[in-house]
């Protein structure tokens, strides 16, 4: 029954959440304030899950200022994750190959409640399609996205020789969620907040401005990491929305009105960031931006911003 699909589903979202919280590389998402205690997730049939909860501070540049496109894009990758998570056959949470938003309204301020619904419409073998909305709490559309992800995760325990889909498989996944369970019972403090600004958060170093093109450094820490331990799909989203507003050199640039973000490869260590404005046909500006790594000199992730 659908509520019995629901019970379990929402059961493996916390289960999920929770070891995450205890025991990721990356803890990106207690920044976003997403997190089991912060949220209320309701699944609403076997494909799509509804997520609401309450901006923090930190999401936002200050307090009378919307939320930048890309936090919310951040907040939808980590929402759209868990619904994957809960409708996926192998619980599989995968990784962002693609990520893209349109805002329709005015975004949220810090303390503004949303609700972020995630439709998977397709959960494959390697891949997952996911068409998102957020809303706020009055029910107006504020933006719409739409999450690409590839599927097939590593073996969750190293020394075992299993694989992902065979451990969460349903024939499995009974003594998968016993081993967790165990381990969480065994103590341990979850990591907290860091209590960072968001203009802390997201410090970059060595900026210039050469005509059109920005460019800057950074180097993420653990605040800045998704569970696998690379920097956060989301965190990348920021930084770019922000870069591209840089390179306007506007004293007041205004926020961008849709963004496509490219995953070409997990983020690490030092990454050299450029952003390059165009102008388009309607006199709109269009920028481009760039996330090269300064260990392997190959880009790792690109993004086109329309303001």
């Amino acid at each position: 029954s659908l509520g019995s699909m629901a019970s379990s589903a929402l059961s493996s979202i916390q289960l999920f959440r929770r070891w995450t919280d205890r025991f990721a590389r990356g803890h990106f998402s207690k920044e976003l304030g997403l997190t089991w205690a912060g949220a209320q997730v309701e699944v609403r049939s076997d494909s799509r899950v509804a997520v609401t909860y309450r901006i923090p501070e930190s999401c936002t540049e200050h307090l009378e200022a919307p939320m930048r496109l890309g936090m919310v894009l951040a907040a939808v990758d980590e929402a759209s994750t868990w619904a994957f998570y809960a409708c996926d056959r192998a619980k599989r949470p995968g990784v962002s190959v693609h990520l893209s938003a349109t805002s329709h309204d005015e975004l949220p301020k810090a303390g503004d409640e949303v609700t972020i619904v995630t439709d998977v419409v397709h959960s494959g073998r390697s891949t997952g399609f996911a068409n998102v909305e957020v809303f706020s709490s009055s029910s107006r559309l504020i933006a719409s996205a739409r999450h690409v992800k590839y599927l097939p995760m590593p073996p969750p325990l190293p020394p075992l020789p299993v694989s992902w889909d065979g451990l969460f498989s349903p024939s499995l996944f009974p003594l998968a969620r016993f081993f967790m369970e165990f381990k969480l019972s065994r103590g341990g403090a979850a990591a907290a907040v860091s209590g960072m600004s968001f203009d802390e958060l997201f410090a970059v170093q060595n900026e210039s401005l050469d005509g059109s093109v920005y460019s800057c450094n950074f180097e993420g820490r653990k605040i800045h990491r998704n569970p696998l331990g690379t920097l956060h799909g989301g965190a990348q989203a920021v930084l770019a929305d922000l870069a591209a507003s840089r390179s306007l050199n506007d004293s007041a640039p205004p926020l961008p009105r849709s963004m496509s973000c490219f995953y070409y490869a997990p983020s690490q260590g030092v990454l050299d960031m450029s952003a390059t404005q165009h102008q388009d046909a309607d006199a709109s500006a269009l920028v481009n931006v760039l996330f090269t790594s300064q260990a392997t000199h190959r880009p790792t992730f690109e993004a086109q911003l329309l303001f």
